[in-house]
């Protein structure tokens, strides 16, 4: 039972990290109430100025397609595509990356577990990740794009409640991280419907 409950706590532990590197805060200015979080790749693309390494699609006008992958690829700085990745939820690599084709019609998404993911798109591995957000695809090296410094390594404790008769189990960790380059990262997220005014 200790084994499964340790597991779990750990399981749930890197889930919150996976979530920091893609999307974490950051540090709280002045008028914010959130405690500190890593920096994530997604924060630190959109708070670049023209956001240089964001595409935008809408589903009906300007859709995920061949040219659109292209573009993204592009964009990402040469020296990071060897051990890139395009990651992106269950859902959005079964129902667009699955469904593009080239210029031919034939498809580019090949289905390949042997990689490390579920598939493979322009030679990338794709990988399923809960924590991009839902309706975007991040294409990035992790490895030499982003940095995470672990202050203090996962820590498990037990606290026993005698009268109570009950036992708490935590893990701890001290963790920061923040993204080396942007160019080593991009994001294809959908385009914001225009205000009405």
């Amino acid at each position: 039972f200790l084994t499964y409950i340790t597991t779990k706590i750990a399981e749930k532990m890197g889930n919150a990290l996976a979530k920091w590197v893609v999307s974490g805060r950051g540090k709280p200015g002045a008028n914010d109430n959130f405690k500190a979080e890593a920096y994530g790749i997604r924060t630190r693309i959109l708070a670049e100025t023209n956001t240089p390494q964001v595409l935008t699609y809408d589903d009906t006008t300007d859709p995920i397609n061949y040219t659109k992958m292209t573009a993204a690829m592009a964009k990402m700085k040469s020296g990071y595509y060897k051990g890139a990745a395009i990651y992106a939820t269950n859902d959005m690599i079964w129902n667009k990356l699955a469904n593009i084709v080239d210029n031919e019609g034939r498809p580019m998404f090949v289905p390949d577990v042997t990689s490390g993911g579920v598939g493979r798109f322009f030679g990338l591995p794709v990988k399923e990740e809960d924590a991009v957000l839902v309706g975007e695809i991040l294409i990035g090296n992790v490895a030499k794009g982003y940095v995470m410094n672990a202050n203090e390594n996962i820590s498990m404790y037990q606290e026993d409640h005698v009268k109570a008769r009950k036992t708490d189990y935590m893990g701890y960790a001290i963790v920061d991280g923040d993204v080396l380059t942007t160019k080593a990262f991009v994001l294809i997220k959908e385009a914001e419907a225009a205000s009405s005014s």
